[in-house]
């Protein structure tokens, strides 16, 4: 019985070890950055921040919402496969970040050139209102 309970956990443990974390694809050559101003609504609050967003093709999407140096509030990374959030405002019951990945679509056909991008989430009702330095 305890041979059995053995083997079960070193099966457990080596099947846990053999899992790789998703790897995003780095910042190079042909991605397309914006820089500038996002202020974000929801019905409990109302935050303006410096936003970085980079985008390659449709897929590759990555931003971070900054409220001054060093105070990262929410850094998203996201591809066909994979999203991945980290900060203050990625902690929230399930399907609160549904707005925040919708940007990835937004951003897909936006220009290189754009001054400026709003979009409502209507399920969330979360508001995001971009400006961007030249």
């Amino acid at each position: 019985m305890i041979s059995r309970f053995l083997f079960l956990v070193a099966c457990i443990a080596l099947v846990a070890g053999c899992q790789t974390t998703h790897q995003f694809a780095q910042y190079g050559p042909g991605w397309h950055t914006w820089r500038g101003q996002l202020h974000y609504s929801n019905p409990r609050r109302s935050l303006i921040g410096d936003v970085l967003v980079i985008k390659h093709g449709d897929a590759d999407f990555q931003l971070e919402y900054t409220a001054g140096p060093g105070l990262a509030l929410i850094t998203l990374q996201q591809d066909a496969r994979a999203e991945k959030a980290k900060g203050p405002l990625s902690f929230g019951p399930p399907g609160h970040l549904r707005g925040w990945f919708s940007l990835r679509a937004k951003f897909a056909n936006l220009s290189p050139t754009a001054r400026m991008l709003s979009m409502d989430s209507p399920k969330t009702k979360e508001r995001f209102d971009f400006r961007f330095a030249q």
